[in-house]
């Protein structure tokens, strides 16, 4: 059931529809809780949620990434639940989220201000041969 099949509706159906959002909310967590990652990922996919719970279930789907190993997504899917406080930065911040992926380097660049740092410790250790 869709968000504008609800709203046709009426009053009850959106209940209804509420709750669904809320308790399937409340199921992922619990599967996530036992370890079923993937039965919690599926409850949060195959549903439309409303408004009012789509940054708890993004929140949620962050969560469940991350125990699966996937740092980028989760990161993503977390932006995406701050999405509605951004303000005037939630076209920036959704961008670099849609950019991020798990190939990029760890340093994010920085590779040489880490290896200067490392060199200038170094130096200071007279253990250690430069």
């Amino acid at each position: 059931m869709g968000c504008d099949s609800v709203v046709r509706g009426g009053a009850v159906e959106w209940a209804r529809f509420r709750h669904e959002s809320k308790a399937r909310i409340q199921l992922a967590s619990s599967l996530r809780n036992v370890g079923r990652l993937e039965d919690a990922s599926r409850v949060l996919e195959d549903f439309e949620f409303s408004d009012e719970f789509s940054s708890a279930r993004d929140a949620f789907n962050a969560l469940i990434l991350w125990d699966l190993g996937d740092g980028a997504g989760a990161l993503r899917a977390a932006l995406q639940a701050a999405k509605p406080a951004l303000g005037t930065y939630r076209r920036a911040i959704g961008t670099y989220a849609d950019d991020l992926r798990t190939d990029r380097p760890r340093n994010n660049g920085t590779d040489d201000r880490v290896a200067h740092h490392d060199r200038a410790s170094s130096l200071d250790d007279p253990e250690v041969k430069p």
